[in-house]
């Protein structure tokens, strides 16, 4: 019988032998022999001693899955030792014991999932109501977390960082009993001391002397903070950070404020620039959607978003069908590659899974005709991005050499012409108060374009 510590594991740029000259084993997904530095899910501990092939059949079949296989070693050491080579963080379930077989199939792959969506490992969904809430901080700051009291048959939802959690900026919470569609029961929350300016998936609230009385109405205590901007096909995330609401793997150390800085100016001139390049309706996309994310620190619903980075995507089909663009940024704010990954069957975009684009290479963004809607071409220096569409003369480029400070957006209207300053763009964001801003500066002048959000949920708000 095999047993397995199931561990969850962040992005990792660059996977190596855990002890070299020593009887552990690392088993990699064919996913990494394509793209060594693409990002993992999790890493399973089996005390076998040599991989079999169904161990990597199953890390082919589930391809965010690394296994590590070392026999009689100190699952502690070993533990520790994966943390600090893979930089894992985890959702501490415990272990299961099962046959090697059982996760060979299809039907191990489903027991896997629902065993870590719902923490029972079985093929057949288990049959669980969940309900979430959150309470936010009118201080923020670090305290004791709050005591539930909550009735049986319904339990907490602990261990698991994506479902129940406290940090400087909320507290969240996950219950769930056994049972479909059950309706919510009423849980107390005790929470000394801790002013509460907003609660979120709470109805029926009643204020106590400690803290409060509700029914939580959320399918999960885990959420975004993030806040989002539409504008016809184009999409902007606006992403917040907050000192002390760090989790995965940035979690335990301070936040890196100048890769935050330059994901927000970096998306900030190329929303612009798909914005000069007239790319923002449905019908100059082909019905796709251009997306520009940035990454999370705060984790939100167990969303791995390491290391630092900005997304450009052509997303259609209801997100089945995508080309992600993961533009790796250096501790200074500059571009090291592109992670590019193409998700679903798209015609014309090669085979589906990770590639990576080095600085110089291009990335053709592929839409549903088969044919790139646009190209980004990796500036050999890192230093920016240059925008091409096919059919048009028109080339449109992002620069900086200080993007922790400002992007630039420049155009060369036809082959040859020298580049046009457009201005270039910063951002502040205030999370204290809920705003957020993009500066645009040209020849002197800069003017601004707000964005306030609410302060505990990220929710755009109106009056911009």
């Amino acid at each position: 019988m095999s047993r397995l510590l199931l561990m969850a594991a962040g992005w990792t740029l660059g996977l190596l032998p855990l002890f070299a000259g020593t009887a552990e084993r690392v088993v990699l997904p064919e996913k990494y022999a394509r793209d060594p530095g693409a990002g993992f899910g999790l890493v399973l501990l089996t005390d076998r001693t040599e991989p079999t092939p169904f161990l990597q059949q199953l890390a082919n079949r589930y391809a965010d899955a690394v296994f590590v296989c070392a026999q009689g070693a100190d699952t502690n050491a070993l533990i520790a030792a994966v943390c600090a080579q893979y930089r894992v963080f985890s959702f501490p379930r415990g272990r299961i014991a099962l046959e090697s077989a059982a996760l060979a199939g299809a039907d191990g792959l489903q027991a896997l999932r629902n065993y870590f969506r719902w923490g029972y490992f079985q093929v057949e969904p288990p049959k669980v109501t969940r309900y979430g809430a959150r309470l936010y901080r009118q201080v923020r700051g670090h305290s004791a977390a709050p005591r539930y009291s909550i009735p049986a048959p319904w339990s907490l939802v602990e261990g698991d960082e994506g479902e129940t959690g406290c940090d400087s900026r909320l507290a969240y919470f996950t219950i769930q009993a056994l049972g479909e569609k059950l309706p919510a029961p009423e849980v107390t929350v005790f929470w000394p001391g801790v002013a509460v300016s907003s609660l979120d998936g709470a109805v029926g609230v009643r204020e106590t002397a400690n803290g409060f009385v509700f029914r939580p109405s959320a399918r999960s205590g885990g959420a975004n903070y993030i806040t989002m901007v539409q504008e016809g096909a184009l999409e902007l995330a606006l992403h917040h950070h907050v000192e002390g609401a760090q989790h995965g793997p940035y979690g335990g150390k301070p936040l890196p404020w100048a890769q935050i800085r330059a994901s927000d100016n970096w998306r900030a001139a190329c929303r612009a620039m798909f914005k000069v390049a007239r790319l923002t309706t449905c019908e100059a996309t082909g019905g796709t959607s251009i997306k520009l994310y940035g990454f999370d620190s705060n984790f939100p619903r167990r969303h791995v978003d390491h290391p630092e980075h900005f997304h450009v995507m052509l997303e259609w089909d209801h997100w089945k069908k995508n080309n992600v663009g993961h533009y790796i940024l250096d501790e200074r704010g500059f571009i090291r590659c592109n992670h590019f990954l193409a998700c679903g069957e798209i015609a014309g975009a090669g085979q589906s899974g990770y590639r990576e684009h080095k600085l110089g290479e291009v990335t053709d963004y592929v839409g549903p005709a088969g044919t790139p809607l646009f190209r980004l071409h990796l500036l050999p220096d890192g230093h920016g991005l240059v925008l091409e569409c096919p059919g048009t003369d028109a080339r449109y480029r992002v620069h900086s050499d200080a993007p922790t400070t400002g992007v630039s957006l420049a155009v060369s209207r036809a082959p040859g012409s020298d580049w046009c300053d457009l201005g270039t763009y910063s951002v502040s964001d205030d999370t204290e108060v809920g705003r957020y801003e993009i500066r645009h500066s040209l020849e002197g002048t800069t003017t601004a374009e707000c964005f306030p959000y609410h302060r505990d949920t990220g929710r755009l708000l109106t009056g911009r």
